[in-house]
């Protein structure tokens, strides 16, 4: 990323670093959780904003090490995915559907929330490469290990409008848990979704949209979204207490499962992953092991007796495996059925019914 001197000179230190590619694999070694990504990524769109255009290359290799699977597509939600699920026609489905509304969501959350520690010898092989490539991109990236990374832990402060649309959210969850009326759980969904995609800091949020998601019964996505929102906030009692109150009940939730063979992370049964690995290359009409998405389309058509539209399935190979076209991979095709199974699985009884598959 190029800038002028002049306006190098007016930028903090911390920003001058965050947008220099040399320091970018140094820094990767210093990411240990999700929340930090996130607000490194915010940091940097502000540093992008002083000092020119977002450097994404760099970004895209940051993220294939935080975040090894589908890290592009997924990782990176808070730029693209929640905006784009919030605004287009298809949300209206969701919206009328918890269940879809919650599959969607744990689509979003499953890769987010899981952090990893990337490999030190690759971060240090990248940041010596790095540094190599010039005296500046050596100086920085000495500066960067020297940076109190706690810098990084300074969360901006809440938009009004955020504020506004967490009170909110809180009050149709507040009503909903005096009456009942799921209309209010809805508009408690949708409200913390669309905060969340514009501040992604506060934990109440998370804590809105995993209460929401254990009501209906969808403990292991609630609990993936209350471990998210504490890399925000650690210290948030009623997360932690909730968090105690889900793995409770997945405990004791039965040990056998008709459908699986783990339930966290959901994994089908061998048999029936073969069986629908056989559906799978039975639709794939071309052979090229991926449904374009008219074969998703047709596919669903068939079973739910109504094709939804293109977007749809461009949105649900994204949310579950996709190739490099964004055509649904076989992979994608079973991590459907497997978080489906998860939650609802007297539904993919009927679907395997209606495939002909028999248990």
């Amino acid at each position: 990323m190029t800038s002028s001197s002049s306006n190098a000179d007016q930028t903090p230190g911390l920003l001058r670093i965050l947008a220099e590619p040399a320091a970018a694999a140094v820094l990767a070694e210093h990411l240990g959780t999700t929340a930090a990504l996130i607000r490194l990524r915010c940091l940097s769109k502000y540093a992008a904003s002083v000092l020119g255009p977002a450097n994404d290359p760099v970004w895209d290799a940051l993220l294939d090490l935080v975040f090894p699977c589908n890290a592009r597509r997924l990782g990176r939600w808070i730029d693209s995915v929640l905006p784009v699920l919030l605004d287009s026609e298809q949300t209206q489905s969701l919206v009328q559907s918890p269940s879809a509304l919650f599959r969607h969501l744990h689509a979003l959350f499953r890769l987010a929330s899981k952090s990893t520690t990337p490999d030190n010898n690759i971060v240090c092989a990248a940041a010596a490469s790095s540094a190599s490539e010039d005296a500046t991109g050596a100086a920085l990236t000495s500066a960067l290990g020297r940076l109190d990374l706690g810098d990084l832990a300074q969360i901006p402060e809440v938009p009004p409008v955020v504020h506004d649309q967490a009170k909110q959210a809180f009050a149709f969850m507040a009503t909903f848990e005096k009456n009942g009326d799921v209309d209010e759980l809805h508009r408690a969904i949708v409200l913390g979704l669309q905060a969340v995609a514009q501040y992604p800091f506060h934990p109440g949020l998370y804590y809105v949209l995993a209460f929401a998601a254990s009501v209906l019964g969808l403990y292991h996505q609630a609990l993936s979204i209350v471990k998210f929102g504490l890399d925000v906030d650690p210290t948030f009692e009623d997360m932690n207490e909730l968090k105690e109150r889900l793995l409770t009940v997945i405990k004791d939730q039965p040990a056998h499962h008709p459908l699986l063979s783990t339930l966290h992370p959901p994994t089908l049964l061998p048999a029936i992953a073969q069986a629908l690995r056989a559906v799978f290359t039975q639709h794939d009409r071309d052979r090229d092991g991926a449904w374009t998405h008219r074969e998703l389309r047709d596919f669903i058509g068939a079973m739910n007796g109504a094709r939804p539209d293109i977007a749809f399935c461009q949105q649900f190979a994204r949310m579950f495996g996709a190739d490099a076209r964004g055509f649904l991979v076989e992979e994608g095709f079973l991590e459907f059925f497997a978080q489906q199974s998860a939650n609802e699985p007297d539904e993919t009884l009927r679907d395997l019914e209606k495939m002909g598959i028999l248990l």
